[in-house]
């Protein structure tokens, strides 16, 4: 059990992606350049996201994207991940969820099968079992925009808890706010789009760390662009560097 919750300290931070704001056309297709700044040095990951399914009910449309990336080789092979977006007629309102308890939970999870897998180390199946078994988690990480917002709104702060035993994490979105509107220019073309900025907070391994993030979403699009960064240096970068729209 040690061992488990040893490697699942170090999948903290691939929790929380960001969800696609919004196409409403099954089959679009958009390719993301992501640059993981580490030290002096940086890495380059390529993300394929993938509009997999489209439902609506009553005014409200539920959006699932599956992204894919591949990861260093050598490392965990490939991440796989679903996202929800759900989009509201009667306000115009697109929520992006980062994460739910459930995804939380099956991240972790499989995370923690791909480091075991990736180091050689060998645990038993009944190991497994009660790590899995030990897992709590609690809240929502999701942001609400419409395009009506005003630059200076300011959005609900959203948490999230994770428990692995007698460890937790915890996952923050703190002074979330709409900066405006900001036409952005990637290799995928240009967008008007609608900036918004927030703080994730992140707990774990008894350590915390703040990323400021600041995301841009283009209406029809998604997120087109995302910065991160900590205590003033990149962190993170990922932009929109291709588009396919099936043909109506």
């Amino acid at each position: 059990m040690k061992k488990i919750l040893t490697l699942v300290l170090g999948v903290a931070s691939f929790i929380g992606a960001s969800a696609q704001y919004i196409s409403l056309q099954q089959g679009t297709s958009m390719e993301y350049k992501t640059t993981v700044y580490q030290e002096k040095d940086s890495m380059s990951l390529t993300t394929t996201a993938k509009i997999i399914s489209v439902s609506e009910d009553k005014g409200v449309t539920t959006v699932l994207t599956q992204e894919v990336t591949p990861l260093p080789q050598g490392q965990f092979g490939e991440k796989t991940d679903t996202t929800t977006t759900v989009y509201t007629a009667a306000d115009n309102s697109t929520k992006f969820v980062m994460s739910t308890p459930e995804e939380a939970k099956k991240n972790v999870i499989d995370m923690v099968k791909m480091q075991i897998q990736a180091s050689g180390q060998s645990v038993g199946i009944g190991e497994i079992d009660e790590f899995i078994s030990s897992i709590r988690a609690k809240g929502e990480l999701s942001i609400t925009i419409n395009p009506d917002m005003a630059a200076g709104t300011k959005l609900p702060n959203k948490n999230m808890r994770i428990s692995v035993g007698q460890d937790t994490m915890s996952y923050n979105l703190w002074e979330v706010k709409v900066d405006g509107k900001d036409e952005v220019t990637t290799p995928a073309g240009t967008f008007e789009c609608l900036k918004v900025s927030f703080v994730n907070r992140i707990n774990a391994g008894g350590e915390n760390q703040k990323i400021n993030v600041t995301e841009w979403f283009a209406p029809g699009v998604g997120a087109v662009k995302v910065e991160q960064s900590v205590k003033g240096k990149p962190f993170m970068n990922q932009e929109l560097v291709k588009l396919d729209k099936p043909q109506a």
